[in-house]
């Protein structure tokens, strides 16, 4: 339930295609994989919010006027259209498997583009609150993201003892990101020796000047090592060094009162230690899978609305994770399975987080606060019983989903405000019959009713929207019933 007075939708068209080639030169296997996709976005939204939390402590109501220079209704709302597209190919090359020493290598590139329209509508707003060539627009973002992802890569394979292969990967990598365009008030349009933020005419769509046309580039590289010793036929343990990359990009906003753009944020990195094991047991009735990993995020970025409720990426510091994940699947008789996966991962800060340099700024977040979104546990376990019903298939199962409580926000001023996503259990229930070609189920899912938060936010800077939280609820119990065809 929510207090939304204007029409809101979203229309999603996409497709996408993709292509294999196998073949050899020699001995060799020879791999090309591409792939494409285009995906059209149109949306529109109720942003109400902003308009009445930022009128209760800026007066904001004095740009909510008509050509006449009279009030008008001020709820806002965003028409939005997103252009996405992504453009891949790989090149690879393997030696046979079947040797003792086994290697493949190959290229890769990759070329996304995302072009952005938010149009921030108020129906009636006066011309000279209005972005050029834009009526009723008071906010606009008009722009195109590109990123440009090259890498050659290789990994070989060699086995020590029949049951004892060391493996090692490296992956050398390029990225180009770019963001150009216009964002921003009709008062952001004027050339920045009058104080506006445009130096240069148009490149996006129709956008009334550019203010915006930054790039980051990135290269490195990323490695692994891995050590797998198949035990017997029924059992493999193994142990894992490797690292990831992310790459940095740019922020379109500008230091609060300024026209002066904020940095890019850089590139994160990760250090995954990790053992784990692949097991069966009494003729491959019961499987035991596990691992226990810890991993040390480097300068890892950190996503948030800044003051304008635009969104700014900043780099964190370090944080560490601690985690263990298993998952059972066991028949205790022949028409019973029980399955059932259990994760914990334990991530906090590993130095303060000041939105800047520390002897300077307010601590916002103290080391070992815990990690946002991700929570502590997550659980769940299935049972599931087949039998014959006269000439039938059939079967009933039972699920349980487990999932501890867990924070939207890094910052602690901000939890404050957005409070905490409670712990949830939800059960599903299924019931069915199948024949040769056709089934039938039953299914109640969300039994009990639970109104799980999957999540919690503000529409606009929590700071100011905070005050009215809008909180994701699971879907509601629902019982249905589906059938299946096979021709």
């Amino acid at each position: 339930k929510v207090q939304h007075y204007l029409p809101e939708y979203v229309h999603d068209k996409w497709y996408q295609a993709g292509l294999t080639i196998q073949g050899k030169i020699g001995n060799l296997d020879v791999t090309y994989a591409g792939g494409y996709m285009d995906r059209r976005v149109k949306s529109a939204a109720d942003y109400t919010d902003y308009t009445f939390w930022y009128d209760q402590y800026n007066s904001y109501y004095v740009y909510f006027q008509d050509n006449a220079g009279k009030q008008i209704d001020p709820s806002q709302f965003i028409f939005g259209k997103d252009h996405w597209t992504k453009w891949s190919n790989e090149l690879r090359i393997a030696s046979p498997k079947e040797g003792r020493f086994r290697w493949v290598a190959g290229l890769f590139q990759e070329r996304q583009t995302h072009d952005i329209i938010q149009d921030y509508l108020i129906n009636g707003l006066a011309t000279s609150s209005s972005v050029t060539g834009w009526p009723n627009t008071l906010w606009l973002t008009d722009e195109l993201r590109v990123d440009r992802d090259y890498a050659a890569f290789g990994e070989a394979s060699y086995d020590i003892l029949p049951n004892l292969t060391l493996t090692g990967g490296i992956r050398f990598f390029k990225a180009d990101n770019s963001l150009q365009g216009f964002f921003g008030f009709h008062s952001y349009e004027a050339d920045i020796s009058a104080g506006g933020r445009c130096f240069a005419p148009t490149t996006v769509n129709n956008g009334p000047c550019t203010d915006l046309d930054a790039r980051v580039k990135d290269t490195g590289e990323t490695h692994k090592v891995n050590l797998t010793w198949q035990v017997d036929d029924d059992r493999m343990l193994y142990a894992t060094y490797s690292t990831g990359f992310r790459p940095g990009g740019v922020n379109r906003v500008s230091f609060p009162g300024t026209s002066v753009p904020l940095p890019p944020y850089a590139s994160d990195t990760l250090d995954n230690y990790e053992v784990g094991w692949k097991t069966s047991w009494n003729d491959n009735t019961l499987r035991f899978n596990g691992a226990i990993y810890m991993e040390d995020w480097n300068n890892f970025q950190f996503p948030f609305l800044g003051p304008n409720s635009v969104t700014i990426i900043a780099n964190a510091g370090q944080a560490r994770v601690k985690g263990v994940e298993t998952n059972v699947i066991w028949l205790p008789i022949d028409s019973l399975t029980l399955s059932g996966a259990v994760a914990y991962n334990e991530g906090a800060l590993s130095q303060p987080y000041c939105g800047g340099d520390c002897a300077t700024n307010a601590v916002k977040s103290p080391a070992g606060t815990q990690l946002p979104i991700t929570p502590k546990w997550k659980l769940n376990a299935t049972a599931r019983y087949e039998f014959m019903l006269d000439n039938l298939n059939a079967h009933v199962q039972g699920s349980v989903v487990h999932q501890s409580g867990n924070w939207s926000d890094l910052r602690l001023a901000e939890r404050a405000l957005l409070g905490k996503s409670q712990a949830y259990t939800m059960f599903d229930f299924t019931a069915g019959i199948d024949m040769e070609k056709w089934s039938v189920e039953l299914f109640v899912l969300n039994a009990f009713d639970e109104r799980a938060q999957l999540g919690r936010y503000a529409e606009c800077t929590p700071g100011t929207c905070g005050f009215q939280t809008y909180i994701l609820p699971s879907q509601p119990r629902t019982v249905g019933i589906s059938f299946s065809q096979r021709f």
